[in-house]
């Protein structure tokens, strides 16, 4: 037996998936975040490195990485919850000195904040 939706349980249905997304959406970036760190191995030596050399962020995310991004984005809508303060707070558990670097080096606060509006700028195309 085939159950019929109303037209208006399918147009709010929507609404509530776009809206469980946008509510889960930190806590989904938070857990790329942290695979893609360990991935690349990263360490404070690592992330200074990328200071220093004022490395792009969004190319280190790759392809992959990138799309999904990209995916959630045109999901929700808004990534205005994605700041230097998320970031530093989403691998503070996991990446305590890394974490560290970015709240105690003024350089590299301003590089992650500077990433952080890329990733937005590239989000947002």
């Amino acid at each position: 037996m085939v159950i019929k939706m109303p037209d208006s349980f399918k147009k709010y249905g929507g609404v509530l998936t776009k809206g469980i997304i946008a509510e889960m959406a930190p806590e989904i970036a938070r857990g790329a975040l942290i695979e893609m760190l360990r991935k690349r191995k990263i360490n404070v030596q690592k992330a200074a490195e990328w200071v220093e050399g004022n490395v792009t962020l969004w190319d280190i995310l790759g392809e992959n990485y990138q799309a999904d991004l990209r995916g959630v984005v045109g999901r929700i809508g808004n990534i205005d919850w994605l700041t230097p303060e998320w970031v530093i707070g989403a691998i503070r558990q996991d990446f305590p000195a890394v974490a560290s670097l970015f709240l105690g080096w003024k350089k590299a606060s301003n590089w992650l904040s500077r990433q952080i509006e890329v990733i937005k700028k590239e989000t947002s195309q």
